[in-house]
């Protein structure tokens, strides 16, 4: 065995042994060369363009290289090699020693990642350049960053003093865009500490190591890397489910250490010293109160949201009140608009995340249909203009907004929220009229029938029948009564990202299937004495107090995702098929 930096065996013969950590050489970093490319086998470069240079370190789940490619440039260079489970052969080949399965899962996860995280464009992001299969396992391949970590920054202030509040604040600013950014996309860091964040020579600040803590499970073992100093209690455990909170732990330990010069106490050590204040005593009370949000051990107990914990701090709510408002500044019902022509707008709701509103003109439409006794009589309505959130409401948007996310299917930010009541959905609306001082409200049931058909009179907007290339809903089913609107294919058994399937002619989209969503009328067994001006038909005096809900869901079969189609809810139900979207007259 040698050192891959300067060649030095690494052998009990001579009395360096393989487990040492540093090279006594040139003191490069050893945390482990066991199954790493050797340099005494004359790797070639790997895809034919990359060379294996030495090792910067190793975890659970896999090895980080530096390497120089054939074009001259630096890279960093992660490999997935879980640990104690896989054998090298001379040639560089990896062979798992069991759980083949379990090999196979943990790299196909590991090329998905390094493909979502190669998406990022963002400059305070290391940039994944590429990604590719070789030697039976996987690699992705970033870009090398120079610079300054902030380990280094906060070694060199001197004894006594400490980082600026403002250069903090500018420090914990650029890194919340960042996980705003990738958490949307359902990635997430968790292992945020001054060694992984670097200041270049251009002034940039940068975030790296995403993935490196990916969850690896072989059996009943978990392999997962993790800096206990820095870790939150669910990174530590080994079933332990991780999300956007476990970055908010790893962040308020990470501003700890901005302001007094080391994390506050362990994960660990508060396990054993339960009562003890884990915050340092010196800290101002604003800084002590924000940071003991983001560090609760019970991820329920902190905020859901990088941006939501971070607005809190002194003097944050500002930046809220400036993100709520509409890009370019103008007003939602006053939007560009020579001669009062109105267009659609983007509401910021800060930390990246917008909320994309859609004009619907005014018109008239047959409301309602034959098919059902409580789709009759159908009847004419003539509906004001209006402006339609483009897409269900996303975890992304109501993290934003709320400050929570308990929808069920969490593997992505861009999926539409759900398991939220109708009591849940109004107070999202309450919040972001509070926000952008603009009235929003759930649609009423004609709104949402007169935007879902777009001018159109068919079963669905795009024609008679339905497909899984056309929406997210149960198309498994022969029964008869559903073969008549939905051709057969394959259920997805889950939600799916917003915006994947194709709009109407008023450019929203997701009217059918993925989730029911919630209108703002009680609940009608036929249209009889419905409104015609496109209102809200509410009786509260009803014995029966459901609420509407519209358009089929995931786990629905086509009869149930047509345009005209109508069913209810208890206004506290909460299931994993049921979200909404918003409305904004103009």
């Amino acid at each position: 065995m040698r050192c891959l930096k300067c060649s030095i065996p690494l052998t009990m013969k001579n009395g360096i042994a393989v487990t040492m950590k540093i090279c006594p050489s040139c003191e490069q970093n050893l945390p482990s060369v066991v199954n790493t490319l050797l340099r005494e086998t004359k790797p070639k470069p790997l895809l034919g363009k990359y060379q294996i240079e030495y090792v910067l370190g190793k975890g659970g789940f896999g090895i980080t290289y530096y390497a120089v490619g054939l074009d001259k440039k630096q890279y960093i260079v992660k490999e997935y090699c879980p640990a104690e489970n896989v054998a090298r052969s001379k040639t560089g080949k990896l062979t798992p020693c069991k759980y083949v399965n379990e090999f196979e899962q943990g790299k196909k996860k590991f090329i998905y990642e390094a493909k979502t995280l190669a998406q990022f464009t963002d400059s305070n992001i290391a940039r994944t350049i590429d990604s590719f299969e070789e030697n039976n396992t996987a690699y992705m391949v970033m870009e090398f960053i120079e610079g300054k970590r902030l380990s280094q920054e906060l070694k060199e202030v001197p004894t006594g003093k400490k980082l600026s509040d403002d250069r903090v604040t500018e420090i914990v600013n650029f890194l919340v865009k960042v996980l705003t950014t990738v958490h949307a996309k359902g990635v997430y860091n968790l292992d945020i500490k001054p060694e992984n964040v670097i200041r270049t020579d251009d002034g940039r600040i940068i975030l790296v190591d995403f993935g490196s803590c990916r969850q690896v499970k072989f059996g009943s073992k978990s392999l997962r890397t993790f800096d206990p100093r820095y870790a939150p209690p669910e990174l530590i455990a080994a079933n332990g489910t991780v999300g956007a909170y476990s970055d908010v732990f790893e962040l308020g330990m990470l501003l700890h250490t901005l302001l007094v010069g080391k994390p506050a106490d362990s994960s660990f050590d508060r396990f054993f010293l339960p009562t003890k204040d884990p915050i340092d005593p010196s800290l101002p009370q604003e800084w002590a109160s924000l940071i003991r949000s983001a560090i609760a051990l019970q991820p329920s107990e902190r905020h859901q949201s990088v941006g939501n914990w971070w607005r809190k701090r002194k003097g944050g709510e500002g930046e809220r009140v400036k993100a709520g408002q509409v890009k370019d500044g103008e007003n939602a019902r006053e939007r560009a608009g020579e001669k009062g022509k109105r267009t659609n707008f983007v509401v910021d709701l800060g930390f990246g995340v917008t909320l994309d509103m859609v004009y619907v003109p005014a018109g008239q439409f047959r409301m309602g249909s034959l098919k059902n006794v409580n789709e009759r009589p159908q009847h004419k309505v003539k509906m004001p203009a209006f402006y339609l959130s483009k897409y269900p409401i996303t975890q992304a948007q109501y993290l934003e907004i709320v400050g929570t996310n308990n929808s069920y299917f969490s593997h992505s930010l861009q999926r539409p929220v759900e398991s939220v009541s109708w009591q849940d959905a109004q107070a999202f609306c309450q919040k972001l009229a509070k926000f952008t001082n603009q009235p929003y409200n759930l649609p009423s049931e004609a709104q949402w029938e007169y935007a879902c058909r777009a001018n159109t009179e068919t079963t669905f907007y795009f024609g008679g029948k339905i497909s899984s290339d056309l929406a997210n809903y149960d198309a498994s089913s022969y029964l008869s009564k559903h073969e008549i609107y939905g051709i057969h294919g394959k259920s997805r058994e889950t939600t799916t990202d917003v915006g994947i399937f194709p709009s109407n002619s008023f450019g929203l989209y997701d009217f059918y299937g993925n989730v029911w969503e919630w209108c703002l009328d009680t609940w009608h067994e036929n249209y009889d004495g419905a409104p015609n001006d496109g209102s809200a038909w509410v009786d509260e005096t009803t014995l029966v107090k459901a609420r509407l809900v519209r358009g089929g869901s995931w786990k629905d079969h086509a009869a149930d995702c047509r345009s005209a189609h109508r069913t209810k809810y208890v206004p506290s139900t909460k299931a994993n098929n049921i979200g909404f979207r918003i409305a904004l007259l103009a």
